[in-house]
């Protein structure tokens, strides 16, 4: 069950839209756009709007360079876990976005009409999916936004059955549908390992070919619209962020046989058994690495190890990966086939 414990209760959902809303949109989206996760996801961080472009991520071109060591900071955070905006950086981001026209409050009110009218049956169909999730909505927070990807939602925020989730305006309400679902789902999906795009593709199923799709006609699936990007906007993209200040670099490297992520030595905190992994998947990278190449990679022979002790691995891995602070997003096991490192 996703909503309260009676079946017939629809959360209540509050839109809203100020500069601080805003300034930690700005916030979230410089964090994706420095940590590489828009660049290896197929998004496109450009310096004005596409509207009804799903790939496109609205980046305004204001002095970011105005707040020190700005770029630098953000370049080594966890982007997948919600991480505070420090005050001060809100408030220089409020005085940028000061400079910009504001979102017209009618547009505000025009998306939660547009809503009203589709949530009671979009409610009941989730609840039917009856799919076990670890979130419990109870109200919902909808920040209309004029930047950064077409929806979002922000994960700390999650507490008290809580869900602040972003709209980007140029963006039916389908692509809150989207989002309110992606939150739903994505626990299940990090749970048992699977790549982003899984989740990404189950949504993209439930908002084209089931009953919802009759509601949600405007829904544009984010996986073709990230698979389909115009070389031209690419090109675009690459300056705009190398103008920004960022190089963009693989997330793990290797020199001197040691494993860095973001140029944090990672293998002195490694077992060699996930040392001798990590090395082997980086030598494979975005490439999935069978059982049984670990398995020999490990013990030497097809004959000395099982599936299980090669999950028990990996598992050791991944929890050890986590706990250095590098994305969950980089890695996954590929069940009955191996593991993956994503490295772009």
């Amino acid at each position: 069950m996703y909503l309260s414990r009676q079946k017939k209760d629809i959360p209540k959902s509050s839109f809203v839209w100020n500069f601080d809303t805003e300034a930690e949109r700005i916030f979230n989206t410089c964090i994706s756009t420095a940590s590489g996760f828009f660049n290896s996801k197929g998004f496109l961080v450009l310096p004005s709007l596409i509207k009804g472009d799903a790939s496109c991520v609205y980046l305004p071109h204001i002095a970011y360079e105005s707040i020190p060591n700005f770029w630098t900071k953000l370049a080594h955070l966890d982007d997948s876990k919600y991480i505070y905006m420090p005050k001060l950086i809100g408030t220089k981001l409020k005085t940028l976005l000061a400079t910009l026209p504001t979102l017209d409050p009618k547009e505000v009110s025009a998306k939660e009409c547009e809503w009203k009218k589709v949530e009671g049956i979009f409610w009941n169909y989730v609840n039917e999916l009856a799919i076990e999730s670890t979130l419990l909505i109870r109200s919902l927070e909808v920040r209309m936004t004029q930047y950064g990807t077409i929806s979002s939602y922000l994960y700390e925020k999650n507490r008290e059955n809580h869900l602040v989730c972003y709209l980007r305006h140029d963006m039916s309400v389908a692509h809150l549908a989207e989002i309110i679902l992606t939150a739903l789902l994505r626990p299940m999906q990090k749970s048992l390992h699977l790549p982003w795009e899984t989740t990404e593709g189950m949504v993209d199923i439930l908002l084209t070919k089931s009953p919802l799709a009759k509601y949600f006609t405007n829904y544009k699936p984010t996986l073709y619209a990230t698979s389909h990007i115009q070389k031209s906007l690419e090109m675009v993209s690459k300056k705009y962020v190398a103008q920004l200040g960022l190089k963009l670099t693989k997330p793990f490297t290797l020199k001197n046989n040691t494993v860095y992520y973001h140029a944090k030595p990672l293998s002195q905190s490694l077992t060699k058994s996930q040392e001798m992994i990590l090395k082997h998947c980086l030598q494979n990278e975005n490439s999935i690495v069978e059982y049984d190449t670990l398995g020999t990679l490990l013990w030497h022979s097809d004959e000395q190890f099982s599936l299980w002790a090669i999950n028990k691995q990996l598992q050791r891995l991944i929890d050890n990966l986590k706990s250095l602070g590098v994305s969950s997003d980089l890695f996954h096991i590929v069940r009955g086939r191996g593991f993956m490192l994503t490295n772009i």
